[in-house]
C-alpha cells in the first residue's frame, strides 16, 4: 500500500515538473533535454552515494541483515531541500482549458496519438522490468551492494548526453525515429542482459541506457507537449506518464515478477528482449499506414507554425503550411483565443 501511494505521488510529481519545466522554455522545446539532464545528475550521484553509504552501514553486520534504513534517511534529507527550492517557484500558465475532459479526449481519439500511446505502453513494460528486475539479477550473480550503486551511476552517466543532444536528435530524424532507435536500444541491452555470467559485465551494457531511455523520454514527453491543446499540457503530461510509468511500468513488473519466478533472471529479460524488437516492427507497420498530424495552431508563436509530419514512415518533421490563407486564418484565431483567455 506505502509503494502504491509512493508511486502515485511519484508519477504527478514528475508530471507537474514536465508542465513547469515547458511553461518556462516556452518556445524553447528543443532544449528540454538540456533542463531534464540536472534529474539524472543527482539520480547518479545519489545511486552511487547510497550505494556506498548502505554497504559501510552494514560492514560489521553479523547476521548477513542489510538494512536500508540510510537510504530513506538520505530520501528525506534530499525531499527536504526540494520543498525549501519549491517554495520560491512561480509559474505563470498562460493558457486555460474551458473543458478539459473535451480537449483532452478529442487529442487522444486520433489515431497516431493513440498509436504513439501505443509506444509510450511498450517502452513502460521494458521500463518496469528494468527499474524492478536489474538489480534483483545481479544480487542472483553476485554483485556487491557497491556494484548496485555503480551501475545505477553508469546508467545516468549515458543518459546525460543524451538527455543533452536529444533536441538535435528531435530535429535531425523526427520523434518517431528516436522511439526506432529506443526499442533496438531495449532490445539488444536485455537480450545481452540474459547472458551474463560475471555480473560486473552489466556496465558494458548500460551505455544503451542512453538511448533506451534518456534519448526516448526526452522524446515522448516533447512529442506530449507538441500535441496538447493549450491548457491541457500538464493533464496530457499525466496521462503520458501514467501509460508509461502506471499501466506500463506496472504490467511490465508484474509479467517480469511471474516469468522471473517460474524461470529466472536470464529467461525473462531475454524475453522482454525480444518483446523490445517486435514491438519495434509493430510500431513500424502502425506508422506506415498513418496520414499527416498537425500540432494545434495555438502552439503558433511570432507567426510560425510547428506541425508533425506522419506519412510513408518518413515521420515527424516540422513543415510550414502550404497555404498563406490558411496559414493567416490561424494565426487570426490564436490571437482571438489568447483575448477571450485574457479578458
Amino acid at each position: 500500500m506505502l509503494t502504491v501511494f509512493a508511486r502515485i505521488f511519484f508519477c504527478s510529481n514528475l508530471s507537474m515538473l514536465d508542465m513547469i519545466t515547458f511553461a518556462f522554455l516556452k518556445e524553447k522545446h528543443g532544449v528540454y533535454g538540456k533542463q531534464r539532464l540536472w534529474g539524472t545528475v543527482g539520480w547518479g550521484i545519489m545511486a552511487s552515494v547510497t550505494g556506498v553509504v548502505i554497504q559501510k552501514y552494514n560492514e560489521h553486520s553479523k547476521d548477513g541483515y542489510i538494512d536500508y534504513r540510510p537510504a530513506f534517511w538520505l530520501l528525506l534529507s534530499c525531499i527536504g531541500i526540494a520543498v525549501c527550492f519549491n517554495a520560491f517557484i512561480s509559474v505563470k500558465i498562460e493558457h486555460h482549458s474551458q473543458n478539459i475532459t473535451e480537449d483532452v479526449l478529442c487529442v487522444v481519439k486520433k489515431p497516431e496519438v493513440l498509436v504513439f500511446l501505443f509506444a509510450v505502453f511498450a517502452f513502460g513494460l521494458q521500463f518496469g522490468a528494468l527499474i524492478t528486475f536489474t538489480l534483483w539479477y545481479l544480487v542472483d550473480l553476485g554483485a556487491s551492494e557497491t556494484l548496485l550503486g555503480l551501475t545505477l551511476a553508469t546508467e545516468s552517466i549515458f543518459e546525460v548526453p543524451f538527455l543533452f543532444i536529444a533536441g538535435w536528435f528531435i530535429k535531425r530524424i523526427g520523434h518517431v525515429r528516436c522511439f526506432y532507435l529506443g526499442f533496438l536500444a531495449w532490445g539488444v541491452r536485455f537480450i545481452g542482459q540474459s547472458y551474463l555470467k560475471n555480473p560486473w559485465w552489466i556496465l558494458l551494457l548500460n551505455p544503451f541506457h542512453g538511448v533506451a531511455f534518456g534519448l526516448v523520454y526526452a522524446s515522448f514527453v516533447s512529442f506530449s507537449n507538441v500535441i496538447a491543446v493549450p491548457g491541457t499540457s500538464a493533464t496530457i503530461q499525466g496521462l503520458v506518464s501514467g501509460v508509461f510509468d502506471g499501466i506500463g511500468g506496472g504490467l511490465g513488473s508484474l509479467v517480469g515478477g511471474m516469468l522471473y519466478e517460474s524461470y529466472g533472471g536470464a529467461i525473462t529479460f531475454r524475453c522482454f528482449g525480444i518483446l523490445a524488437l517486435v514491438s519495434l516492427l509493430v510500431y513500424w507497420l502502425m506508422n506506415c499506414f498513418l496520414k499527416p498530424v498537425v500540432a494545434p495552431s495555438l502552439k503558433m508563436q511570432n507567426g510560425l507554425e510547428e506541425t508533425i509530419r506522419q506519412n510513408d514512415c518518413n515521420l515527424l518533421h516540422e513543415k510550414p503550411f502550404a497555404m498563406e490563407e490558411e496559414r493567416k486564418e490561424l494565426v487570426e484565431q490564436n490571437l482571438t483565443h489568447q483575448n477571450l483567455i485574457s479578458t
